[in-house]
């Protein structure tokens, strides 16, 4: 279990190092490969994950509900099946 929750806080961790490594939101500043000026002026822009908030009675803040719901039941052997198997380890649980 102890070994669950070392892969679980990495997993996690890798997450958010990620984050500070995104995308530009203005990728024709930055990207020298970009020669030529655009015609149309660019009115849309990506944005960061953390600026998304889902409202409580949206479809997709109920599918994200059900998700996570769903994740919590399964067992972290099952989850783990593949990787040990592939891994060379014995499964514990199939």
């Amino acid at each position: 279990m102890k070994w669950l929750i070392t892969v679980s806080m990495g997993f996690i961790l890798m997450l958010f190092i990620n984050d500070t490594h995104a995308q530009s939101i203005f990728p024709e500043w930055h990207n020298k490969k970009i020669k030529v000026k655009t015609n149309v002026p660019i009115k849309a822009y990506g944005f960061q994950l953390k600026e998304v908030k889902l409202l409580a009675g949206s479809p997709f803040y109920q599918a994200r509900s059900r998700d996570s719901s769903y994740l919590q039941s399964i067992s972290p052997d099952r989850l783990l099946y593949r990787f040990r198997k592939h891994a060379g380890l014995i499964p514990k649980d199939s």
